[in-house]
């Protein structure tokens, strides 16, 4: 009989999947550019479940950086595989010589965008790169989301209430201009690193202006409207 473990990022999405699925282990990817490790594992806690931390190579993030650039849209699965998948795929790989029959319980949804929507056309599970997935909540909307979590008074990331994200790898790719303001006001020390690796790299985190522009211009106004301010404070 198959064995359910969570892809816990820390997000909404991987929080309600793995509680809708019962599990009762995790796996946690240290990417190297994410802020909630200690939200996971206080959750974990809470739950009691078994969390296992993966993590890539060294310095893979930079390495990646150096070579390619700041990751863009279209190259977000190259820089994911490296961060995550592969690491996943070793613990996976793993845990199968053992003699476990794994399958991985993902919150990916059709609902946050077209390009998944097209990708994983149908309910159930599904296998890709050698690992069986689980995707208990694939249909489900934005709204069914925040109701559930709401239903069962869940704590999400602190992360959501400052950037307005999960916060588990912000490797840039589908950051908005407000990000990197948000970057240097709430976490000073993750932005210094940025702004040492957009001088090294000579390019920019994010899709819009650097952290290093950002920290030159004006008060976060600038950057983010009274509303969308209003609505991340009450994530």
């Amino acid at each position: 009989m198959t064995e359910l473990v969570g892809l816990f990022s820390g997000g909404k999405d991987s929080l309600v999947a793995c509680l809708v699925a019962s599990v009762k282990e995790v796996i946690y990817c240290r990417t190297g550019v994410g802020l909630n490790e200690e939200y996971v594992k206080r959750i974990c806690e809470k739950f009691e479940w078994k969390l296992n931390i993966v993590e890539p190579k060294n310095r893979e993030y930079e390495k990646f950086c150096m070579r390619y650039g700041f990751p863009r849209p279209t190259s977000h699965s190259w820089v994911m595989q490296r961060l995550k998948l592969n690491p996943i795929g070793k613990w996976y790989r793993q845990e199968k010589k053992k003699g476990r029959d794994i399958t991985l319980v993902s919150g990916i949804r059709t609902a946050e965008s077209k390009r998944r929507a097209m990708k994983f056309p149908t309910d159930g599970g599904v296998e890709a790169q050698g690992m069986k997935f689980f995707r208990p909540i694939r249909t489900w909307s934005n709204q069914k989301v925040e109701d559930y979590i709401k239903e069962h008074g869940l704590e999400i990331s602190p992360i959501y209430a400052t950037l307005g994200l999960g916060g588990d790898c912000l490797c840039g790719a589908f950051t908005k201009r407000q990000h990197g303001k948000l970057l240097l006001e709430h976490y000073p020390e993750f932005a210094k690193r940025i702004k040492e690796l957009e001088t090294t790299c000579r390019g920019h985190w994010g899709q819009f202006a650097s952290v290093t522009a950002c920290e030159k211009q004006g008060g976060i106004e600038d950057f983010i409207c009274s509303e969308c301010m209003v609505q991340t404070s009450q994530v």
